[in-house]
């Protein structure tokens, strides 16, 4: 085997406790440290992985030596194993706490606590020192702790994926305080802004409001733009307009007459579009025939909801008959403030409509309205291929009723990307069980109790697990199929109260969270 830093990321992505269950425990480890973070690149690890991971690695001679592993691993390290706690959190604060699923919730408050006792920390001023050694553990922080801490604080939270509530009010409160290396916010240029790196997305009106317009806008225009290339969400791209629109909105009257000027190719080309628009304005100053004109360009930039409305309505007031499956296509988020009725009058006849408005980067539907989306579908003499499953995907699968689950074929669901069925109520779980053992696993396993299940056929069928019967589990019980945490507790809770075998399984899961079958 390549030394550990010779294999790829790609192959290492693979990385299972089922994949290596054949190697000896010298190459498993080689593995395991090829995993580790290399300069700025680190392997996206999920938390099944881990978990296998430190199965492999407690107990041995070198397990104390945090760097040689990846640093996601330390977060299931048993602390009372660790001999050196300044090093333990150093290595760390390199760690993705999201990866944490909710079972072990409890774990990042317990970690900080014990960070904050390894190192002395007492109230909510943290130096400098401590900040570098907590690193992305800040990201876990609240408010007391940023507003009363070293500045220094701000360059780690730009490593954060995403800033709770608390950490953006107390970011906001040590910036307007003025006592950073950004100095007084009102002075604040279009450099300053850019040198805040990812931290501005988070601005709230308040902040906002400090900021020049003038340079605000020429900074959010190449921000924006970025923030689209590195697919930031909708959702947030969405706050930062409101909140920077909200600071600088101009005093006017209630006339519903357009003041800011009308709506043109050149305004909707501008990556900023519609900041200086709210909804009022928008309505006024949108035409039609501009809206018809430029209707993808529009509905990409303008998305909030109180747009969404008015593109609808203009699109209604377009085309009083039904608005056609072209134009269905251009909707993209607009579509999800349609009602019912509205989705009545749309065109989805074909396969490239459907998965044009069930892109999951335009924004979560209502279970209702891909419920009408669907009826118009199979209105038109279509039925729920693999096409249709890709497009719905796992949420959309689980919105349709019981009824039209129980029409999909086996041979479409085989043919079909991997679908995640965790959010399916119990029954449309049972309802799509049968569809997907008849789809990945031999038919024979429904004839003889002591068919086995075979390592592959069980990684088919593990996202329809949730419907699985008790005499099925129970054949995965002799089958020494490897079971991760999410999965088991995921099942129908009478099949688990049912299989007795599963009681001490459950007991050992700390032992290795992975192995509950075993």
């Amino acid at each position: 085997m390549d030394t550990a830093t010779d294999i790829s990321f790609q192959v290492l992505q693979g990385f299972t406790c089922t994949r290596v269950e054949s190697f000896t425990k010298i190459k498993v480890k080689s593995l395991i440290r090829g995993c580790r973070r290399r300069k700025s690149r680190k392997l996206k690890l999920k938390q099944s992985q881990l978990t296998c991971m430190y199965y492999y690695m407690k107990g041995e001679s070198d397990a104390t030596d945090y760097s040689l592993f990846p640093a996601d691993v330390l977060l299931y390290y048993d602390y009372s194993t660790v001999t050196n706690c300044s090093s333990y959190f150093t290595e760390l604060g390199f760690a993705d706490f999201s990866v944490l699923s909710n079972v072990y919730e409890s774990t990042k408050t317990t970690l900080l606590s014990n960070a904050k006792t390894c190192l002395n920390i007492t109230g909510f001023n943290i130096g400098a020192a401590n900040i570098d050694i907590l690193g992305n553990m800040v990201c876990q922080l609240n408010s007391s702790y940023v507003q009363d801490s070293d500045p220094s604080i701000l360059e780690k939270l730009k490593n954060c994926d995403d800033l709770t509530s608390s950490l953006i009010s107390g970011m906001e409160t040590l910036l307007l305080s003025g006592e950073t290396k950004y100095g007084v916010s009102s002075r604040w240029t279009q450099q300053t802004l850019e040198d805040l790196d990812i931290l501005p997305l988070y601005f709230t009106s308040t902040l906002w409001r400090e900021i020049k317009k003038r340079d605000g806008r020429r900074f959010l225009k190449s921000f924006i733009k970025e923030l689209r290339l590195k697919g930031t969400s909708r959702k947030k791209i969405r706050t930062l307009k409101r909140a920077f629109r909200t600071a600088h909105r101009a005093k006017r009257d209630a006339s519903i007459e357009c003041t800011v000027g009308t709506i043109t190719q050149v305004e909707i080309n501008d990556d900023t579009f519609p900041i200086d628009y709210d909804a009022t304005q928008f309505n006024a100053c949108l035409s039609v025939a501009t809206l018809k004109n430029n209707l993808p360009a529009i509905t990409d930039k303008a998305d909030e909801d109180s747009y969404h409305q008015i593109i609808l309505e203009k699109l209604n007031q377009a085309y009083p008959e039904g608005i056609s499956d072209n134009v269905v296509q251009m909707l993209g988020p607009a579509s999800r403030g349609a009602t019912t009725d509205d989705i009545s009058k749309w065109n989805v006849t074909n396969i490239d409509t459907l998965s044009s408005l069930l892109k999951t980067s335009d924004g979560d539907w209502a279970d209702n309205q891909t419920e009408a989306i669907m009826t118009k579908y199979l209105a038109a003499g279509q039925s729920i291929d693999s096409s249709a499953l890709n497009s719905l995907g796992g949420s959309g699968l689980c919105a349709l009723d019981t009824s039209v689950l129980e029409t999909v074929t086996s041979s479409s669901l085989k043919q079909a990307d991997a679908l995640t069925t965790t959010s399916c109520s119990l029954t449309k779980k049972k309802a799509l069980f049968p569809i997907a053992l008849a789809a990945f696993v031999s038919t024979a396993i429904t004839k003889r109790s002591t068919t086995t299940v075979t390592s592959t056929q069980y990684q088919l069928i593990q996202s329809y697990l949730g419907g699985a019967t008790e005499s099925f589990v129970r054949t995965l019980t002799s089958s020494s199929i490897n079971m991760d945490m999410d999965t088991f507790i995921a099942l129908d809770q009478s099949v688990i109260q049912c299989v007795g075998r599963f009681k001490p399984a459950w007991q050992h899961q700390r032992e290795r969270p992975e192995r509950l079958l075993q």
